[in-house]
């Protein structure tokens, strides 16, 4: 028993060791976070496809079983091989948007013992799921990893503005000079941050005075967040910015 504790003991340290790789690794991470924040759009995404995959499968049936009784069992067999069934039919028109199966197989039965025209609600079908529905899921799923990511990237950020005031603030003051903030531009928190920013270190002083608002000389926590957090996104214009202030 107490070899069995130690052993998941030692496996659960294990995976600890593998989450805080993975807050360290910030591409990974936002890669990990889009996934799970895309789970809810699938869930829903596969509520509509099963909805109308499943409307489509009635009415496929409903013209199978309008010929059926009038075929051989050779054609009997032949056309039930994909439309035996409501779960059957089903699959194979998930199938048929999905790769799964060559949808010109799944036709010509129909075509052949039932009528040529079934081909133009089919093909109706095969359009409307690759070229619309997947294409607007597509673009449903993107935008939400695309939501995911900017939450998460904001978290992260206002978690490394955070640790690094108090990482730069030496003295315990509550507040950041210029030569604390100097001193602290080799640090692998700040580096971290002006990556974030797409900034370089050496408009750290620019900076600086953008985030001092008041002109004091100095920097207090409140300071510091807001104005860290307000020059998120692309800051290459920053000497427009400072432009302004000045």
């Amino acid at each position: 028993l107490n070899a069995l504790s130690f052993w998941r003991v030692i496996r659960l340290l294990r995976i600890l060791r593998i989450v805080r790789l993975l807050r360290g690794i910030t591409e990974l991470r936002t890669i990990v976070v889009s996934i799970f924040g895309t789970l809810r759009t699938l869930a829903w995404t596969m509520v509509l496809l099963a909805l109308v995959i499943y409307i489509c499968a009635i009415g496929m049936l409903e013209m199978v079983s309008s010929v059926v009784d009038s075929l051989s069992e050779g054609e009997r067999e032949v056309l039930q091989r994909y439309w035996g069934s409501l779960a059957q039919a089903m699959l194979v028109l998930f199938q048929t948007i999905s790769n799964g199966v060559d949808w010109d197989n799944v036709l010509n039965p129909l075509m052949e013992f039932i009528s040529p025209w079934v081909a133009i609600p089919f093909c109706f079908y095969i359009g409307f799921g690759i070229f619309a529905l997947m294409n607007i899921v597509t673009g449903v799923f993107v935008e939400s990893a695309v939501e995911s990511a900017k939450k998460e990237h904001e978290r992260f950020l206002l978690h490394t503005v955070q640790k690094l005031f108090n990482t730069t603030d030496d003295d315990k003051s509550g507040e950041i000079t210029w030569q604390e903030f100097q001193n602290k531009l080799d640090h692998p928190d700040m580096r971290t941050y002006f990556k974030s920013i797409d900034l370089d270190l050496d408009e750290a002083q620019d900076l600086f005075k953008l985030i001092d608002i008041d002109d004091s000389g100095t920097i207090d926590p409140e300071e510091f967040v807001n104005g860290c957090i307000r020059l998120q996104g692309p800051a290459k214009a920053i000497d427009l910015a400072t432009l302004m202030h000045e």
